[in-house]
Order: C-alpha cells, then structure tokens, then sequence
C-alpha cells in the first residue's frame, strides 16, 4: 500500500515528474548517440 501511494503522490507532483521525463530524454539520447555511433563504425 505505501508503495502504490508513493506512486500517486509521485504522479500528482509536476516536479518530480518533470524531472523524470528529462532524465528520460536524455537516457534516450544517449542511447541513440550510441546506436548511431554504433552504425558508423560497422559502415
């Protein structure tokens, strides 16, 4: 029960929300500097 209460609590709250997204994007990023670092080495 408290978990999922974090959870909600974690929903309603923009920052940390926002936040996550950013940290998001850029783990995204990153892994698609990767890949495509990755695609120019085998070509």
């Amino acid at each position: 029960i408290k978990t999922k209460l974090k959870i909600e609590h974690e929903k309603l709250n923009p920052k940390t929300l926002h936040d996550k997204l950013i940290k998001m994007k850029s783990d995204i990023l990153k892994a698609n500097r990767l890949a495509m670092e990755a695609k120019q080495i085998q070509i």
